[in-house]
């Protein structure tokens, strides 16, 4: 068992977890181009949900320092109209997650949500000379 926690400290030796302020965040680690940035905002028009976005939250100056970064990007956010105007050219995973909050509860459909995975980098593909995925 405890090979396991070094392979997982290992893995996780250059990563980093920041709860700072969201815009200067992604301009402090956005810059290099082999850095991957998972972006979790407070939802669009669910900020009440989260106490320190109770009064707003910078959706839109995230959507511009996310359009400057050169490294890779992977966001998560529900589907929402202006989302699709900001990200229009980014790649799309979605599913649907069951809500948190009624996993303990019996399941009904409208206690599931969609969620989005919007991708600043293309699909990786399987190489046609080995099975690597590039």
């Amino acid at each position: 068992a405890l090979d396991l926690f070094e392979a997982i400290q290992e893995r996780f030796h250059y990563v980093a977890i920041d709860n700072r302020d969201a815009i200067a965040t992604i301009k402090r680690y956005g810059r290099d181009p082999r850095t991957l940035l998972y972006v979790d905002p407070p939802y669009v028009d669910a900020e009440y949900y989260y106490e320190v976005s109770k009064k707003g939250f910078p959706h839109a100056g995230v959507a511009q320092a996310l359009a400057e970064v050169a490294c890779f990007v992977a966001l998560s956010y529900y589907p929402h109209p202006t989302i699709d105007i900001w990200y229009h050219n980014w790649r799309c995973v979605t599913w649907q997650q069951q809500k948190s909050s009624q996993i303990q509860l019996a399941q009904r459909e409208e206690d599931t949500a969609t969620e989005n995975l919007l991708c600043n980098y293309p699909d990786p593909v399987q190489s046609l000379w080995n099975d690597e995925v590039q």
